[in-house]
């Protein structure tokens, strides 16, 4: 009678063997039972970390960040059922952002599917299209193909690099031996993949070169990319096309500080300009993921550039204003690289001064509207980004603050790196995310939330005992979805208030002491960044909670873009110059 047990045992540890071998070292688990086998030759694996946490949708984000933060895979291993159900959210990020992710689930047996057997569902294809690559095993049996299973797992690796992969392996009951034994497993080398990086042929290069030369109002947008090593060679290309550079605030170029070309607020400079048309844009050399931006692809779509050239790693069609004249597959730091020895250059054009003072006006007017306010407010809260630490990193919630983000993080001098989940942009699993980013960085790291992301991951608040390093949460709480505010619907106040914006009269110091958390309620910005620079130096977690009202928040908002504009009668400020030479 065969050992199920036995076979259960040889064919994980065959599996997380080979996942180690190709590189995987942390292994992020939720306890289960099915899953024994897996987490049992992850645990007893001396070159693997395992991270364990109870709620499978925070350890998905939770694992997520953490190979955001990494550029590499990690894996997670989860039982059968719903469990696995629930890693979904943060998959579909992952597809989004294109992040490496290996799920390994638990199964039933084939004969316990679809008959009615406890825990049992389908899990083949469960991800659907939002992984990139996925392998369902059979249950392990005595004619086990070994080389198989170390093919799998190296395949699984390579495929990540594309974005998550699932692998569901079936075992039978008993889940583990009774008989100490070492596997029969026959040893053989693991399998070695070499990644080829598309590079354009010279042909194709010249082509672009010449298209770019010919335009002179146009825009290098860098949109979203996990890190942008050398700056040198996009600093060079702005100079020889005068174009702008638009940086993302994904893009990893801003936490570099001053660039040559880099428009400052750029997503304010287009917001606050009186008319689109003053600024027509003719050509976008578009380098990397999507935009955070909403007025920028506004400003885009309005004037409809006959030449968009598009250059990313990812062959995904990344174009939702279906504007792209050229598509191009190719490491977009190595096709910069590469055009820059085929642009003859221009010499110093309107267009670029133009955009420069018009960086310049904005900043200015900017400083000064902040300088002006003393209490907290959510602007003047993620302006203190420009003041992060070289060795902390940030993680910037989705819905108002990242918009916030984007518009004012423009440090003078460089910071650490920035973080966003920005694939399906949802507020779930932001604790998580960020906590992964940590464990994997190894730093300190800040995460900037609303009052309902925090409210949707709460349970991953227990995580941040386990972590290394400080972790400050900087929550804004405002009773409610603060971005509603901008919609139509606000004006609908009634409506508006228990169905959109989802009031609530809920604060957070009773939650810090739940999860043993330091807590800080400040009410002046000068002590928001004092505590924030502290706790980022200091041991263990800290929960900053500021009270902010939506409503105050959207009349700041306009009254930002007003006197940018030099809109705003109660200000002694030129509106902005004619721009007829553009």
């Amino acid at each position: 009678m065969q050992d199920s047990g036995l076979l259960n045992e040889q064919m994980a540890k065959t599996l997380i063997k080979e996942l180690i071998h190709q590189g995987v070292r942390t292994f992020f688990i939720a306890p289960g039972s099915r899953s024994t086998p897996l987490v049992v030759a992850a645990a007893e694996h001396p070159l693997a970390e395992t991270i364990v946490h109870f709620d499978e949708r925070a350890l998905g984000f939770s694992a997520l960040g953490y190979a955001k933060a990494k550029n590499a895979p990690a894996a997670i291993i989860v039982t059968s059922g719903t469990a696995v159900a629930n890693l979904l959210p943060s998959v579909i990020e992952a597809a989004q952002s294109q992040t490496p992710l290996i799920v390994l689930s638990a199964d039933r047996p084939e004969d316990q599917i679809d008959c009615g057997a406890n825990q049992a569902i389908n899990q083949t294809h469960l991800f659907s299209s939002y992984t990139s690559w996925s392998h369902h095993f059979d249950t392990p049996h005595t004619k086990q193909n070994y080389q198989a299973v170390r093919s799998v797992a190296a395949q699984a690796v390579f495929r990540a690099s594309t974005g998550p992969v699932h692998i569901n392996c079936p075992f039978r009951k008993p889940l583990l031996t009774d008989t100490p034994s070492t596997s029969n497993a026959p040893s053989r080398a693991h399998a070695i993949y070499t990644k080829s990086q598309p590079i354009p042929s010279e042909s194709d290069l010249m082509q672009i070169a010449d298209r770019l030369s010919l335009i002179e109002n146009g825009v290098i947008i860098a949109g979203s990319m996990p890190t942008w090593e050398n700056t040198e060679a996009i600093e060079s290309l702005a100079r020889l096309l005068q174009w702008p550079i638009f940086a993302d605030i994904n893009s990893a170029l801003r936490s570099h500080g001053t660039l040559h070309g880099l428009c400052r607020h750029h997503d304010l400079c287009i917001s606050s300009l009186p008319k689109h048309e003053e600024m027509p844009v003719e050509g976008i050399l578009h380098l990397g993921g999507p935009l955070v931006s909403k007025p920028v692809q506004e400003w885009i779509a309005k004037h409809n550039p006959k030449t968009y050239i598009h250059i990313k790693t990812n062959p995904a069609r990344l174009d939702p204003l279906h504007l792209a004249s050229h598509h191009v597959q190719a490491d977009p730091q190595t096709c910069v690289n590469l055009i820059l020895n085929h642009l003859p250059g221009r010499s110093p054009s309107s267009w670029m001064h133009l955009w420069s003072e018009l960086s310049t006006v904005v900043s200015q007017r900017l400083n000064l509207f902040l300088d002006k306010q003393s209490t907290i407010n959510e602007l003047s809260a993620l302006n203190l980004l420009n003041t992060l630490p070289q060795t902390a990193a940030a993680f910037i919630g989705n819905s108002m603050p990242i918009r916030d983000a984007d518009a004012l993080f423009y440090p003078d001098k460089p910071t650490g790196p920035l973080f966003a989940n920005r694939g399906a942009s949802g507020i779930d699993g932001n604790i998580a995310t960020a906590a992964g980013i940590c464990r994997a960085l190894q730093s300190p790291t800040l995460a900037i939330l609303g009052d309902q992301a925090l409210l949707h991951d709460i349970g991953s608040l227990a995580m941040l005992k386990h972590l290394k390093h400080p972790f400050v949460v900087l929550a804004i709480n405002n009773s409610g979805g603060g971005i509603f505010s901008f919609l139509p619907i606000a004006k609908k106040r009634e409506l508006f208030e228990e169905h959109f914006a989802a009031r609530h009269t809920l604060t957070f110091k009773q939650l810090a002491q739940s999860f043993n958390l330091k807590y800080e309620n400040p009410k002046a910005i000068s002590t928001l960044h004092d505590l924030i620079h502290e706790a980022l130096a200091g041991v263990g977690a800290t929960l900053i909670e500021i009270t902010t009202d939506r409503r105050d928040n959207y009349a700041l908002h306009r009254q930002l873009i007003d006197e940018l504009a030099g809109t705003n009668a109660s200000q002694k400020m030129s509106p902005f110059p004619a721009y007829a030479s553009s």
